[in-house]
């Protein structure tokens, strides 16, 4: 049989919890650090929210203006932090399992710029520019 050879490690994020799922249970990062321990090294990339790696790679292979964009997500820890990392705007949104009151009170890269009860509050705006646009 040929030998192994060690290829790349990466994991899409090193954040411990936070599905929002009915049932409690790991999110990638507790797979990730068990990957490391069995594996015996670190990942060589962390490519997942809040990594700027990830946010590198998407402004520049989308080519997306990174002072038009906004990112939009429901974790302060994640998304807001991800946005901000990489100079985006953020809108929160608390249709997740965090609340307004935390992302007001986040430190300054998990505190978003924005903060909407659902995503539909994104579409009103959208449809409200869209007509003033025309």
């Amino acid at each position: 049989p040929q030998p192994c050879t060690p290829g790349p490690f990466s994991s899409r994020s090193n954040h411990g919890s936070g599905m929002n799922i009915p049932i409690n249970g790991p999110a990638a990062g507790v797979w990730m650090k068990a990957i490391e321990t069995i594996s015996g090294r670190e990942a060589d990339m962390i490519c997942g929210k809040p990594s700027p790696k990830l946010g590198k790679w998407l402004m520049d292979t989308h080519g997306y203006d990174v002072a038009a964009t906004c990112f939009v997500g429901d974790r302060i820890d994640t998304d807001v932090e991800f946005g901000r990392t990489n100079g985006m705007h953020t809108l929160f949104v608390e249709s997740g399992t965090m609340s307004a009151e935390q992302a007001h009170a986040a430190a300054d890269i998990q505190r978003p710029d924005f903060i909407a009860p659902s995503i539909a509050t994104l579409h009103e705006c959208l449809k409200a520019i869209a007509k003033e646009d025309a």
